[in-house]
């Protein structure tokens, strides 16, 4: 049985180019032979036409076989280079193999049976490339379909997150609105049904974002310095009053032998916190919880730390603590009836966990309560830091606000219920609200009247709130303004990413409020650029 070979030999030889092409012939090859004289005709017909394997000269007038060789290679040519010279010597063929060369044989032991062995071995390596070749194609295709996915099943749940956090935001500013009214005692019990609902569903939400991120590799953490005495003391504080709700006895201590400045990611730290503490509190009738915070024991490294969170709950039987670090799983199916939870906190915790170079891990009996220790790895700071470096984004500097006896303030809002809602907060503040209801329009009436900040939503239809606070800027700097003359504009978003505030930033803004918010909250941040407002 023929077979079909399309050879290239790149020999100066007139003699040794005849003797391959009569020995070819003695094979049962079906060779087709094209041949170059020299190095640089042979890299020529290389690159216009495909062959299945190359014989290659070492002496040739212009190159040398080695030279061609690499560029073969550095040209990115996967073809089979069979080296055949009269320089039959060790090193030579040593050199030539590490270059690339498949095969070598000097020209004085040239016969029909060793080019037949040649060929049917080039022949198989060409067709082991091309199974790699095609299985790498398929594998590349299929690690692009895969990033395809992430990045749809990415841009969906922040979607997601947009779509649900603005009518959230609604609700949850409703209920605060209505919680300041004169409310019966049920109609009181009402909403604070409904405020604890709605901050059910915003923990939900938060943690799907952050599965997503954990499924695509997304997730990222911050190495920015931080007062971790600081940042564990208030995230104690903030879990105490959950515990005083129930009637626990909460208790917290904070090492004296720990460094107060470290450097990590705070947020993710508190998140992983609030998880375990706020998991301790739920699944504890009665009795006490109690976070600590004191030097590794296990590694004396600088910046180790182990966080305890023990309390007198519910436990968890033995052959359920491994499962419960995993996504959806709770250790008794009936727990999530009575106590509610995705299932999704401690798979959540362990990944940030592992991604600060430590480990969790849990001690529990049922009816006897549960131990979860976390072990995480800081960096310490090279000088000392101001606890003023706990933000991950650097924001804008801004001079002083000046207080002012009726703010006007332009609010670039495109739904009409969070204006309803935004107007119904600053109802009995001392400002003067306008509303615009895109980015274009905002930009025209800032154009058309003075305002002493804006309220910025970021989605909008014609123009964006990106596009429009960038526009705003450009006709601030036109006008021959400074940045410290620049007036505050503060985003408005739904979504909760950081890449999404270091993007409001890009885009021009001066700060930065992310939905749902409270009308304490949106108070607080006015008061921070246009001066002091009542707290009425």
């Amino acid at each position: 049985m023929k077979h079909d070979l399309k050879i290239l030999v790149i020999d100066d030889s007139k003699t040794s180019r005849k003797l391959l092409r009569t020995y070819a012939c003695a094979t049962d090859f079906k060779v087709e032979m094209a041949e170059a004289d020299d190095g640089r005709t042979g890299l020529r017909l290389l690159a216009e036409d495909h062959y299945d394997c190359v014989f290659l000269d070492y002496i040739l007038p212009d190159l040398d076989g080695l030279q061609v060789l690499r560029q073969i290679k550095l040209g990115g040519m996967d073809i089979p280079v069979i080296v055949l010279t009269g320089q039959g010597s060790e090193p030579l063929a040593v050199e030539m193999m590490k270059a690339g060369a498949d095969d070598y044989v000097p020209k004085c032991d040239l016969t029909p049976d060793v080019l037949y062995r040649c060929l049917r071995n080039a022949q198989q390596l060409a067709e082991v490339r091309k199974d790699f070749r095609e299985a790498n194609a398929n594998m590349v295709i299929a690690q692009n379909e895969a990033a395809q996915a992430h990045r749809a099943q990415s841009e969906f749940f922040t979607r997601m997150s947009h779509e649900i956090r603005t009518p959230l935001n609604v609700i949850l500013g409703t209920t605060d609105l209505l919680k300041q009214t004169q409310l019966t005692h049920e109609q009181h019990g009402l909403v604070e049904t409904c405020e604890r609902a709605s901050s059910m569903l915003m923990v939900l939400i938060n943690d799907i974002l952050d599965l997503s991120k954990v499924q695509s590799g997304e997730l990222e953490l911050k190495s920015v310095a931080f007062n971790l005495r600081n940042s564990f003391i208030n995230t104690c504080k903030m879990m105490a009053v959950q515990a005083k709700g129930k009637g626990l006895v909460f208790q917290h201590e904070f090492g004296p032998e720990l460094p107060e400045m470290v450097v990590g990611d705070s947020d993710r730290l508190t998140q992983i916190l609030v998880n375990l503490t706020g998991n301790a509190i739920k699944f504890t009738r009665q009795g006490s919880v109690r976070v600590i915070a004191e030097v590794d024991p296990d590694r004396p490294a600088p910046g180790a730390v182990r966080f305890r969170v023990e309390d007198t709950g519910i436990g968890i039987p033995a052959d359920k603590q491994e499962i419960i670090f995993t996504s959806f799983n709770q250790a008794d199916r009936s727990v999530s009836h009575e106590y509610g939870g995705t299932g999704l906190g401690l798979a959540i915790t362990k990944t940030l966990v592992e991604k600060m170079h430590g480990h969790v891990r849990v001690e529990s009996e049922v009816g006897k309560g549960s131990i979860f220790q976390v072990t995480v790895l800081f960096g310490l700071p090279e000088k000392a830091a101001s606890p003023l470096a706990e933000d991950s984004v650097p924001e804008p500097m801004r001079p002083p606000p000046v207080s002012k006896p009726h703010a006007r303030i332009l609010v670039a809002e495109d739904t009409f219920d969070n204006r309803l809602l935004i107007k119904s907060f600053l109802k009995r503040a001392p400002v003067e609200v306008e509303f615009a209801f895109n980015g274009r329009d905002a930009c025209t009436r800032f154009l058309e009247g003075h305002f002493d900040v804006i309220l910025m939503d970021m989605e909008m239809p014609e123009m964006n709130g990106f596009e429009a606070a960038a526009r705003i800027r450009e006709m601030e700097r036109a006008a021959g303004k400074s940045a410290n003359e620049f007036i505050p504009i503060i985003a408005l978003t739904a979504h909760s990413f950081v890449e999404e505030k270091n993007r409001c930033f890009e885009a021009g803004c001066s700060d930065f409020l992310m939905k749902p918010f409270k009308r304490g909250t949106l108070l607080d941040k006015l008061r921070e650029h246009v001066g002091s407002l009542p707290e009425s």
